[in-house]
């Protein structure tokens, strides 16, 4: 489902439309992250996934529908509902992954989760590499959107096998509850910031420095190292021999260093180049600079799960 995001948007899309998606995309899902809740309450989780994985299907669609006619109006509807959607489906896979496994595996039980989620979106990079991997274009092939498009159509139809939950009630006022909650204020921050980077990592590293078929690869393996780290890390929170606040303290110890490693690391990057000046599409075999660049890349996608878990 980040595959085409991670890939440049395919590489189709001009910057206005890019950032015009982008925009109706996550004030959505801002909006829709909030109360998918109540909406889980009412359609079930089962239907809260199905209507918000097809959502993702429809996104890539209109990077069909874009590459034949170069018409924004569509990708930026689409791009809004994918929003809605969004907060819809990972509201409901929140509620799977924290409710199903006992107190005690809740972190393994994350890493084997984001391991599962990883998986398909490492397979899901070498389907356009393979289909794109003797084309030095700079973006991907229609048959990619299709192939992509089948995928997520079956998954999220997947979700109708899900075990119908309880009914909850009193949905939004408990949502508002959660404002005056200073514990749950203080980790707005970083639940704000949780998904800046994807636009940056995906479209102004992975998109326009790399050529499609190195995108596809480096996608591959920053989608592995999400499922190391989160393995790893889960782990760590479901260490028995230590007591609950310190497996929470290592964790945010852990998170901050690697953050200050990591982002420094892509300081050093970014100040090499700018948006009117920049290396481009630099292949994985010959292309000069990719090895630490990949590395780079790749060590972004183990600190997102790091992160997230």
């Amino acid at each position: 489902m980040f595959l085409l995001p991670c890939l440049g948007a395919g590489g189709q899309m001009d910057d206005n439309t890019t950032k015009n998606g982008n925009v109706a995309l996550y004030a959505c899902f801002s909006v829709f992250g909030v109360f998918g809740g109540a909406i889980h309450n009412v359609l079930g989780g089962r239907w809260t996934m199905v209507s918000g994985g097809l959502t993702y299907a429809l996104y890539s669609g209109s990077l069909v529908y874009y590459s034949n006619t170069k018409e924004p109006t569509f990708v930026i509807v689409a791009s809004a509902i994918l929003g809605i959607g969004a907060g819809m489906f990972w509201t409901a896979q929140g509620t799977i992954m924290m409710s199903y496994p006992s107190e005690n595996q809740k972190g393994r039980a994350v890493g084997i989760f984001w391991i599962i989620f990883n998986m398909g979106a490492v397979l899901g990079s070498f389907i356009p590499f393979g289909l794109n991997f003797h084309s030095s274009a700079g973006q991907v092939s229609t048959a990619t959107y299709y192939v992509l498009m089948a995928l997520m159509v079956i998954g999220a139809l997947l979700g109708l096998g899900l075990i119908p939950p309880e009914k909850v009630g009193g949905e939004i006022i408990e949502i508002l509850k959660l404002f005056k909650n200073k514990n749950m204020l203080l980790l707005l921050p970083l639940c704000v910031t949780s998904n800046w980077f994807y636009s940056y990592q995906f479209g102004a590293v992975n998109g326009v420095l790399f050529n499609v078929r190195t995108r596809s690869f480096n996608s591959a393996f920053y989608w592995g190292a999400q499922m190391i780290g989160a393995y790893g890390v889960g782990l760590l929170l479901d260490n028995p021999k230590l007591h609950r606040r310190t497996r929470a303290l290592y964790g945010l110890a852990l998170v901050t260093i690697l953050t200050l490693i990591i982002w420094g690391g892509g300081l050093g990057l970014q100040v090499q180049y700018t948006r009117e000046d920049h290396p481009k599409d630099i292949d994985f075999i010959n292309g000069p600079g990719w090895g630490g660049k990949f590395v780079l890349y790749l060590f972004y996608g183990f600190l997102d799960a790091v992160l997230q878990t």
